[in-house]
């Protein structure tokens, strides 16, 4: 509901817009990057939709799966930025956040935990260096995410974002025990539930929040923005922070009744139908397209119908908005309890 609320009302926007005659190409741009968010849901739908496999993969395979999606990833990247190969790097959106997601399998099973304090420096360490390495010295850029004139970019992903990965996923582990000793406190942990009620809220809007301050800030005409790296870029940076935070609050405080949960009841699988699975599965496909449909169209252009190209598929608002609200509903209804018919024949006595 929060990521149908979030497109929802982008596309609102995107309406109002056009009607009023505003949709120039700064307000394009600008609609385009507030639905940026939106691909990491499309990234997070189709990983979970990989899980039925890559689950027993793991407990056949264990650590042998991340090697062979290591190296693909690998390869991919060869082709892409080596060889420059069309549309092959869209295979990385697949390999490297199942890498990432396989991960967690290790973690659920303590793995990563029992290798202490050394194994979690060493996994810290080499992600940074190999990291560093890569952006200072390979064809990768600096930014871990996509900049205006970059001529490749690491989110499509690349292998730098693979050992970025790494370098925080060590980097956790080395704050783990730690933390573990923080949130044995009320408090503390009374602050991460009440936060995760709203993380994903707070997720979609936060570059909302980032474009109204930014557009707040120029329209004032004020030196808010100075050199990057500056002195003066520096010390701003906390005033457009809180900035950002009062502002993201706001939107939080509107939309946050979109997150709270929902009862739906998943029947057992005696009481499940097999047609209903493949619906469902039908209908979590169409919304990993509807969702990273809006990522690369954004809301701009709902009425004269813009496109935009998702890897070979051209995308507008519209379609993003009609794959996103149908999978919904195919899930949904996938997921409804099954009416038992009740018996037509006599009903039997008592037993003597």
């Amino acid at each position: 509901m929060p990521t149908i609320a979030f497109a929802g009302t982008g596309l609102v926007a995107g309406v109002v817009v056009e009607a009023l005659g505003r949709l120039d190409d700064r307000a394009v741009m600008v609609l385009r990057i507030v639905a940026q968010p939106l691909w990491f849901i499309g990234i997070y739908l189709g990983v979970v939709a990989f899980a039925p496999w890559m689950l027993p993969a793991h407990r056949r395979f264990g650590v042998r799966v991340l090697v062979v999606l290591t190296a693909l990833v690998a390869v991919v990247d060869v082709l892409r930025i080596g060889l420059d190969l069309p549309y092959v790097g869209s295979l990385n959106f697949a390999f490297v956040w199942l890498v990432v997601h396989q991960c967690g399998f290790l973690y659920a099973d303590g793995g990563p935990q029992r290798g202490g304090r050394r194994f979690a420096l060493t996994l810290a360490g080499v992600g940074l260096v190999l990291t560093v390495a890569l952006v200072a010295l390979g064809p990768y850029p600096r930014s871990m995410v996509a900049l205006p004139g970059e001529t490749t970019s690491n989110m499509t992903p690349s292998f730098a974002l693979l050992t970025f990965s790494a370098w925080l996923l060590g980097l956790a582990l080395l704050l783990r025990p730690a933390l573990t000793r923080l949130m044995a406190g009320r408090g503390p942990w009374t602050v991460v539930v009440a936060a995760s009620g709203v993380a994903m809220t707070a997720f979609l809007w936060h570059l909302t929040a980032i474009t109204m301050v930014s557009g707040g800030l120029l329209l004032s005409g004020g030196p808010f923005f100075p050199d990057v790296g500056s002195v003066s870029w520096w010390l701003l940076r906390l005033v457009f922070l809180l900035l950002v935070v009062a502002v993201l609050t706001v939107l939080v405080a509107l939309f946050r009744r979109f997150e709270r949960p929902r009862r739906l009841v998943v029947p057992p699988p005696g009481q499940r139908r097999a047609h209903r699975d493949g619906l469902a599965a039908l209908g979590l496909a169409l919304s990993l397209l509807g969702v990273l449909g809006f990522s690369v169209a954004g809301f701009a252009g709902v009425l004269p119908r813009r496109t935009a190209t998702l890897v070979a598929l051209p995308m507008t608002p519209a379609v993003a908005a009609l794959l996103l609200g149908l999978g919904a509903l195919l899930v949904r209804w996938a997921a409804a309890p099954v009416s038992r018919r009740r018996s037509s024949g006599p009903s039997s006595g008592p037993a003597a």
